[in-house]
């Protein structure tokens, strides 16, 4: 059961951050904003678990890792709501519509590796 349960975590935060090359940074922003919201909703499954103590122990969360992905998570949002902002601003170059979006994936995808770190050291 716990194995199974930790699969479907891990399975869902890296479905989310499978994507295809965009065609724009509009698309590139959207996408990041899609692969956000998967990985944040491995993250709360992995939160809203007991914390581990000596009764509670499977499955449990470590409240470090609930700090981490927290932590992760604030990182991400900020840079994926950057990664929107400049991919609609007119005046933005190409350049850093690109950088931005990069930026964004970089984040989510540093929250990915904090969440299934989170299940092999349960």
């Amino acid at each position: 059961m716990r194995q199974l349960f930790y699969a479907v975590i891990v399975a869902t935060a890296l479905l989310g951050a499978c994507s295809v090359t965009p065609k724009d940074a509009p698309q590139g922003a959207y996408e990041a904003t899609m692969v956000f919201a998967s990985s944040l909703k491995a993250a709360n499954v992995y939160a809203a678990m007991p914390r581990c103590s000596a009764t509670q122990r499977d499955p449990c969360s470590r409240q470090e890792i609930v700090n981490q992905i927290a932590s992760a998570a604030r990182r991400a949002n900020e840079a994926v709501r950057g990664a929107q902002q400049v991919a609609k601003d007119t005046k933005s170059t190409d350049a850093d519509r690109q950088k931005a979006v990069q930026a964004a994936n970089d984040a989510v995808a540093a929250l990915n590796r904090v969440i299934p770190t989170a299940e092999v050291n349960n």
